[in-house]
């Protein structure tokens, strides 16, 4: 019961809220309450707080929460390993913020009969925090990359799309009006900087520095993508991702702004160079290319290949579970519980609390 216990306490958490964890879990909400108290007399500690708006994780809470999101995982790859399907091809795919995933499938159904053999494709999410898509731990057999890595030179790259780099900005920020940004534009802006990304040519791509030639100025730093987007929320500072990402989490307050004077970044499936998945994925990142530049401009990448996996979390924002499907992958899951657990570089109270202080400051929520 451990195991289960632990999900418990992992869908609660992220969730917020008793009812929504009851549903994710397809689970009464008492069966919810019996599993985390079974779970606190073995720690022998009180993990949450009830509250009237929801839950709130106690400190320790926030250190088992920790742990269990790496229980889980170990836990799952140990399943995937022993029950792993022999017939080929079989491959995890991590897609950061699980985009194209829908197209993925469409292809795949479309290659499989081409290969004469039975295709199977288990799907993981990932976020910033691992911008090879779990290629570089060897958690993956594909990735859906957005950016260089520095896992780059031992990887085949194929290129399927090619999306803009936009700005997030908050709301109220003069530039938010704009249809299209050059570089130079950002000078005097504060950057927002995710320190926690362990991967050196991922955050400078998306610095633009490619273009600037050397780093902003000014940053702030965060940890985590959810974060990031608190940050760029209350006018911390400014950002540039994926244009399929902001676009499709619609944050409340953030506007995306494309950048007209950076190149267009490439989505690449990418396979490591001694995989044996080589044959296969490039016949799928063929045809995927195809299905994409088949659609209409501006429709390329659907809404539905974009799940909001990485929402700005708290009382007033925290999303239900999609589908009522409580499983998700630990990089999806730790970017989202960052924003709960107290850990914040940035202190988004005080920015809220000026924000509310400032003129015009109701007009531009």
């Amino acid at each position: 019961m451990l195991l289960e216990d632990l999900r418990t306490l992992v869908v609660l958490a992220e969730s917020g809220d008793e009812q929504r964890a009851a549903q994710g879990l397809r689970a009464s909400p008492a069966t919810v309450r019996r599993s985390l108290a079974r779970l606190e007399q073995r720690v022998g500690g009180r993990l949450v707080t009830w509250q009237r708006g929801g839950v709130e994780l106690t400190p320790l809470g926030e250190q088992v929460l920790d742990k269990a999101l790496d229980v889980l995982e170990a836990a799952a790859d140990l399943l995937h390993a022993v029950h792993r399907p022999t017939h080929r091809p079989y491959a995890v795919v991590g897609a950061l913020y699980r985009m194209l995933v829908d197209e993925i499938a469409d292809a795949a159904a479309a290659v499989d009969p081409l290969l004469g053999g039975d295709v199977s494709l288990e799907y993981r999410e990932t976020s910033d925090e691992d911008p090879s898509a779990g290629l570089a731990r060897g958690r993956v057999d594909v990735g859906v990359l957005a950016g260089p890595t520095d896992l780059d030179a031992l990887l085949v790259r194929r290129s399927v799309a090619q999306v803009p780099r936009v700005v997030l900005l908050a709301g109220h920020h003069p530039l938010a009006q704009r249809s299209g940004l050059e570089v130079r534009q950002l000078e005097p802006e504060v950057w927002v900087d995710d320190v926690a990304i362990p991967d050196a040519s991922w955050p400078t791509y998306w610095r633009c520095e490619d273009v600037r030639g050397r780093p902003p100025e000014r940053r702030t730093p965060v940890t985590g993508p959810v974060q990031l987007v608190e940050a760029v929320r209350y006018g911390a500072g400014v950002a540039v991702r994926p244009s399929p990402l902001p676009v499709h989490l619609r944050v409340a307050g953030v506007v995306a702004v494309p950048l007209v004077d950076v190149p267009p970044c490439s989505l690449d499936l990418a396979y490591r160079q001694d995989s044996s998945h080589g044959p296969f994925v490039d016949a799928l990142a063929e045809r995927l290319a195809a299905d994409l530049d088949a659609r209409p401009v501006g429709v390329r990448i659907r809404a539905s290949s974009v799940v909001t996996g990485i929402v700005v979390t708290g009382p007033a924002s925290r999303s239900a579970l999609e589908d009522g499907d409580a499983r998700r992958s630990r990089a999806g899951l730790r970017g989202r519980l960052r924003g709960i657990g107290g850990r914040r570089v940035v202190d988004v109270a005080a920015l809220e609390a000026e924000r509310a202080d400032a003129p015009g400051a109701q007009a531009g929520r």
